[in-house]
């Protein structure tokens, strides 16, 4: 056996060491140290690698949070300002992580810039918008391009995927938008029978791209899409109850044939979540529609009949060839004109009005509390509907012209934000308390109070206040398109209590004192018109002169009979014309016009009239003759037959009648 002499000892081993040299112990100890600290080097080495790895991420990911870009990072390491960031073991490191971060800030850039992508824009695609935010990748190394195209193809897969989602859903989209269109060029006439027919030429046979079979242009699915998708547009665009025919049409007819020969069935035979849906929607768009019909046919009644009245109260102009601009009373043919616009609408109060005012009446009573009163009740809900209303204000013995402001009152009266305005706004409640205290103030400055005058005066000045509130409101509305703030409410109410504290610097000791009170349109009214009514009045008197030395007929000795004249001799006649004696509960009857007094008083107060007036008489004479002379001699035959009772509102009743009487009398 071969022996192996030690290096260290010359000793020799046995054939069980062959191959084996020890060195003994120091040495051996020795070599197995060096080898150990080679290991620990080079573990140590990687060690502090990686750790410089670690600080060169940190230090990228410093910067970046401190606002700089991926050009301007990769531009300071190449100008050395970061050492720690360079060396052969973290380039590699330290570049792809700048790839990723470089990523980051195109993502941030595209996310912010996504409501510029338009995929309705078939010219355009997500790369083709990702192209003006994407870096210039060809002069990244190998390790940025990793770090950049790890990360953004992470957000571009997401990206694509939803994209793709979104541009089917609006190709679904257009695609019934298309057919909805197509269905709605149908006339409505023909669409019942041609619905069936429409739907079947959508669902054309097409060939699928790879050849493996065939599809339709339009699916089932997509077919009913279609019909639903009509009948929601015609619900949503729908103005009139009419306009919802096309939507049963749509809802309620056969939509085809199977290829037996059987009726495929309705839309509404469907009972899916979508179908239910639609048709209670449908139901309530009628509904709706329904009462909007009817609100604006009312609305449109209400605002014709206030434009009939406009008209039949202002004059007309007219304009020549010269361009001169006049005006003129309209004619009666106009006026019953205006009167066949109402009677064509069924209006029969408003026809009833219009009569009334063409008569002219002379005798209306012009007592201001009688539209106080009115205004009040409509405010308080005295009317069960505005049909009642116009009944009850032809009922009153009033200027008939002031219809259309009731009609203005009780339409302002049905909001909801006008209800009980002079209670619930301080500006209003607050101002007519401020008045209310003023005339209940000068009462207690007298001795002697009559409770009676007192409360008739303050009821008097609550109803003329609520009415002017409401007046005022009417009217601000009417010239400015809006409801007056609450400083030009207080305003109003400082104007009007300004106005009745004059009326009510002594309180009246009677009820016959009360004043009356006029309404700020009225003293407005007066104060424009007051000059113009002066030259009025000059113009009216001298031409009443002429008509009063106007020869009317001649005498039994053949003088002429001027109007003036013949006036005198009328009122002379009073004095030497005995007048028949009426019983009182005959004179009563005159108002509620009682058989009794058509056959027994009626005939008796004409032969009076007549004895007073004679034959002269007649309808000219009547026309030419002035107002007063012809009330003074209405009054005296009212106060020769004892007819009156010295109460003005009944007072007023006998004067119309016996103008009644008068006009039949010269038949007119």
């Amino acid at each position: 056996m071969a022996k192996y002499q030690r290096q260290a000892t010359n000793k020799y081993y046995g054939a069980a060491n062959a191959g084996y040299v020890s060195t003994g112990s120091a040495t051996d100890g020795l070599a197995k140290a060096l080898t150990n600290a080679g290991y620990k080097v080079g573990k140590a080495e990687e060690l502090r690698i990686d750790r410089k790895k670690d600080k060169a991420i940190a230090k990228i990911d410093e910067l970046y949070a401190n606002g700089n870009t991926f050009e301007q990072i990769q531009s300071q390491i190449i100008a050395g300002k970061h050492p720690e960031l360079t060396g052969k073991y973290i380039d590699a490191t330290t570049n792809y992580h700048a790839g990723k971060v470089k990523a980051h800030e195109v993502i941030a850039n595209i996310k912010a810039n996504k409501d510029k992508y338009d995929i309705t824009d078939e010219s355009k695609n997500l790369d083709m918008f990702y192209k003006e935010y994407m870096p210039d990748t060809a002069s990244m190394d190998s390790a940025t391009l990793l770090g950049f195209t790890t990360h953004f193809n992470k957000f571009k897969s997401v990206d694509a995927l939803n994209d793709a989602e979104n541009r089917a859903a609006y190709n679904s989209e257009k695609k019934v938008m298309e057919g909805v269109g197509i269905l709605s060029d149908e006339p409505i006439e023909t669409l019942k029978k041609n619905l069936p027919s429409i739907l079947k030429d959508m669902q054309v046979p097409l060939p699928m791209r790879d050849g493996t079979g065939s599809t339709l242009l339009y699916t089932n699915a997509e077919t009913l899409a279609v019909v639903r998708r009509s009948i929601v547009d015609i619900i949503a665009n729908a103005k009139t109850e009419a306009d919802l025919d096309r939507a049963d049409i749509l809802m309620n007819t056969n939509l085809g044939y199977s290829k037996s020969g059987s009726a495929i069935g309705t839309l509404a035979s469907r009972k899916s979540k979508e179908v239910l849906a639609i048709q209670d929607e449908l139901t309530k768009k009628r509904r709706q529609l329904e009462i909007n019909d009817r609100e604006e046919a009312n609305y449109q009644r209400k605002q014709e009949v206030k434009k009939i009245y406009a008209e039949l109260y202002s004059d007309v102009t007219e304009t020549d060839e010269q361009g001169n601009v006049t005006t003129r009373p309209r004619t009666h043919t106009e006026k019953m004109a205006l009167r066949d616009r109402l009677e064509a609408m069924g209006d029969v109060q408003a026809v009833a009005n219009f009569d009334k005012a063409m008569i002219a009446d002379l005798y209306i009573n012009d007592d201001p509390q009688i539209l106080d009163d009115f205004i009040v009740k409509i405010y308080s809900d005295g009317f069960a509907d505005i049909e009642e209303m116009k009944a009850e204000f032809n009922k009153l013995d009033t200027d008939p012209r002031k219809m259309g402001a009731m009609l203005d009152h009780y339409e302002n009266s049905q909001k909801d934000d006008n209800a009980k305005l002079h209670i619930n706004n301080l500006a209003y409640s607050s101002g007519s308390t401020a008045i209310m205290n003023i005339v209940s103030g000068s009462f207690k400055n007298q001795k002697r109070v009559d409770a009676r005058v007192q409360a008739q005066a303050e009821s008097s000045v609550k109803r003329h206040v609520m009415r002017e509130i409401y007046d005022f409101e009417s009217d601000y509305f009417k010239q400015n398109g809006k409801k007056p703030t609450n400083k030009e409410r207080e305003a109003f109410m400082v104007e009007l209590e300004n106005y009745i504290s004059k009326q009510y610097v002594n309180a009246p000791a009677s009820t016959k004192s009360i004043a009356q009170l006029e309404t700020r349109d009225d003293l407005t009214e007066k104060e424009i018109t007051k000059d113009f009514d002066e030259t009025d009045r000059f113009i009216e008197e001298e031409a009443q002169k002429e008509r009063d030395a106007t020869v009317i007929s001649t005498n039994a000795d053949g003088e002429d009979i001027t109007l003036g004249s013949y006036v005198d001799t009328v009122l002379s006649n009073f004095d030497t014309v005995d007048p028949p004696k009426l019983r009182k509960t005959v004179i009563a009857g005159i108002i509620s016009e009682d058989e009794k007094y058509r056959q027994q008083t009626l005939p008796k107060i004409q032969k009076y009239i007549t004895s007073i007036v004679g034959e002269t008489m007649t309808k000219e004479v009547f026309d030419m003759m002035s107002t007063a002379d012809y009330q003074e001699i209405v009054k005296q035959v009212a106060s020769n037959l004892k007819m009156t009772t010295g109460n003005k509102t009944e007072d007023q009743k006998i004067y119309k009648q016996l103008d009644n009487i008068f006009k039949t009398l010269i038949g007119e």
